[in-house]
């Protein structure tokens, strides 16, 4: 999993043309794995939600769904899609901490985890990158700021902002990343 995700991460760096920024930028990294158990508990109107709506703050997210469904995406238009497992696929999510280090130049999409009236269990294994605990600042590499792509975002330290994030304030807010260091 760390070698797919170091791929990701060198695809959009070189999609970017930020070569010589690739060995600084993975050395900054750190991996996470979590392994999720939703159950239906929480309700959202009349839909069953196991995970409510969310961005996650980190830089990836592989999620590993294990063929069943119940993840959704939320679309630029605001539409919900449903993503459909394939046997040894995988799901992909950019997050919040590369929406910034990238200046906006990729999407962190809302999402949530969905369960429908027959299943009431849903498993799921994700592996993240986040920075890593020592050199967590978080900042776009001034290649991807010129007039036309201004700074969206203010440098700031990642594990700072995820206290933010999840904080009562951070929780009211509809964009805690612009909210925290937004310009």
């Amino acid at each position: 999993m760390q070698e797919l995700m170091n791929m990701i991460h060198r695809m959009i760096i070189e999609s970017l043309g930020l070569e010589d920024h690739y060995d600084s930028h993975m050395n900054s990294l750190a991996y996470s794995i979590r392994f999720s158990n939703y159950y239906k508990d929480t309700l959202d109107g009349r839909i069953n939600l196991a995970l409510p709506s969310h961005k996650d703050p980190n830089y990836i997210s592989i999620i590993c769904p294990h063929n069943v469904e119940g993840l959704e995406v939320k679309a630029v238009d605001g539409q919900w899609m449903q993503t459909i497992p394939m046997t040894n696929s995988f799901t992909v999510l950019v997050g919040e901490a590369f929406k910034a280090w990238t200046n906006g130049r990729l999407y962190a999409p809302t999402h949530r985890v969905k369960l429908n009236s027959g299943i009431e269990k849903r498993y799921a294994v994700v592996f993240s990158t986040i920075p890593n605990i020592t050199n967590d600042i978080i900042c776009a590499p001034k290649e991807l700021i010129d007039e036309q792509h201004p700074l969206l975002f203010k440098p700031f330290k990642y594990y700072d902002y995820v206290k933010f994030r999840f904080s009562d304030e951070g929780e009211r807010v509809d964009d805690a990343l612009k909210t925290y260091c937004g310009v």
